[in-house]
């Protein structure tokens, strides 16, 4: 009876361990599948980053390249902008120069035709006062100094008013301007002045000094001031 027993553990024994066995092999190439799967989910992950840092690189890239036609834009606009005000400053400091050039010349010629031919010598004028030719004789020194004397038959008219009251002038006529002297540039400025207004005009450069030493006729000292 007990043989029978110890045989029949026997017998059953190798049964449960093929089971376990059966069971292990059966589990092992489930467990291989996911050793197997892992590495692929590994990659496909490896693979998405990858993705991921070539997409962010071509976004960091094209960024600059944006940045750089933006800015390029804004310089192109920018100089397109500045250009035409450029081109308004040359063309206003051209025509600018042009008229201080005209106005030099003006000035240039007005002053070379005093000194070379628009001025009268003291005999010239002695004639025209003894001949009683018809023509305006100026003084254009400032009051204060009447006190020199006044060649016969002039006006006083300062050099500061000339402008002012050339409407007591006649066109017509000719015009000899005198001031104190040689070293009084004042008769000459006035010539200038009225030569520009288109007036005839010669300048008395001598003045009334070389008049009065000549013992040239002279009119007596006007009154400055209402008596």
């Amino acid at each position: 009876m007990e043989k029978k027993s110890t045989d029949k553990n026997s017998s059953d024994k190798p049964q449960h361990e093929r089971q376990s066995n059966e069971r292990q092999t059966t589990e092992r190439p489930s467990n291989e599948r996911q050793s197997n799967e892992r590495p692929s989910n590994d990659r496909q992950s490896n693979e998405r980053s990858s993705n991921d840092r070539q997409s962010n690189d071509r976004q960091s890239n094209e960024r600059p390249s944006k940045d750089r036609q933006s800015n390029e834009q804004t310089s192109n606009e920018r100089q397109s902008s500045e250009k035409p005000s450029n081109e308004r400053t040359s063309k206003d400091k051209s025509s600018t120069e042009k008229m201080l050039n005209e106005a030099r010349s003006t000035d240039k010629t007005s002053s070379d035709t005093t000194q070379k031919g628009n001025v009268i010598s003291k005999d010239e004028l002695k004639g025209k006062i003894t001949e009683s030719e018809s023509f305006q004789l100026i003084n254009v020194l400032d009051p204060e100094f009447y006190n020199l004397g006044m060649i016969k038959g002039s006006m006083q008219i300062p050099f500061d008013e000339l402008e002012e009251r050339i409407s007591e002038l006649d066109k017509s006529e000719e015009v000899v301007t005198y001031c104190a002297s040689t070293t009084c540039d004042k008769s000459r400025k006035a010539a200038e002045l009225l030569a520009k207004k288109g007036f005839k005009v010669r300048a008395y450069e001598g003045g009334i000094k070389e008049w009065t030493q000549a013992k040239l006729p002279v009119d007596p000292q006007p009154q400055t001031t209402p008596a």
